[in-house]
């Protein structure tokens, strides 16, 4: 295990990356590299979550992600390509924990559907397809203990959630959708578990809304 890893934050925020980027990957370099394919953040407010983040004894939802978010980066980076192993492992493991100490009753924190999605990603390019399977079908399960599949039902739409955390949930569940559906398409059309019978859009207008203001949102 690198000697970071054990539930350490080191904020990579762009004004103290440039001293860290020796030791760890990059926020950046994930939002180079990762979020065209995958854009599912808004790039300042991640930021502003990450710089509230501080030292733990223990894994957060927030740091899980992060680690998530790094171990992608890592892959697509040769200067860290060495230690995605070490990382991916512990992002795991404190995914895990995490689990471990929740009940029915546990609201599911959208941090960790993004966390349980990236390592579907990273083990679908990276180790195995088997893999990458049964992570994505944990994200999937997660997105509907978290109702995404309702984020667009007017009955629905989260209290207290600002039009970017609200767009940040909604892209979380299509990249679910997407990624869901290629597993079908690549396994020889197997079942969906995400289906479009499920998916809540009661508001045509609303949904057109939505669609265009996301492009404001999420460039600022």
């Amino acid at each position: 295990m690198l000697p970071y890893l054990k539930y350490v934050h080191i904020s990579t925020s762009p004004a103290t990356q440039t001293n860290q980027s020796a030791h760890l990957p990059s926020d950046m370099l994930y939002f180079d590299r990762v979020h065209p394919n995958i854009p599912i953040f808004n790039q300042s407010r991640y930021f502003l979550r990450s710089r509230q983040l501080s030292q733990s004894n223990g894994p957060t939802h927030q740091l899980c992600l992060q680690y998530a978010m790094w171990t992608l980066a890592m892959a697509l980076s040769s200067q860290f390509e060495a230690h995605q192993d070490d990382l991916y492992r512990e992002t795991k493991q404190m995914l895990d924990a995490l689990e471990a100490g929740e009940d029915d009753m546990s609201i599911v924190p959208i941090e960790h559907v993004q966390a349980w999605l990236l390592i579907a990603f990273y083990e679908f390019t990276r180790t195995s397809f088997r893999r990458g399977w049964i992570s994505a079908g944990r994200a999937f399960r997660l997105v509907q203990l978290a109702n995404l599949h309702g984020i667009d039902s007017l009955e629905n739409i989260p209290q207290g959630d600002d039009a970017v955390m609200i767009e940040e949930r909604r892209r979380t569940f299509w990249v679910a959708y997407c990624l869901d559906r290629f597993i079908g398409f690549r396994r020889g059309h197997w079942p969906l578990t995400i289906t479009e019978e499920g998916v809540c859009i009661t508001s045509l207008v609303y949904f057109i809304f939505t669609i265009h203001s996301s492009s404001y949102l999420f460039t600022n």
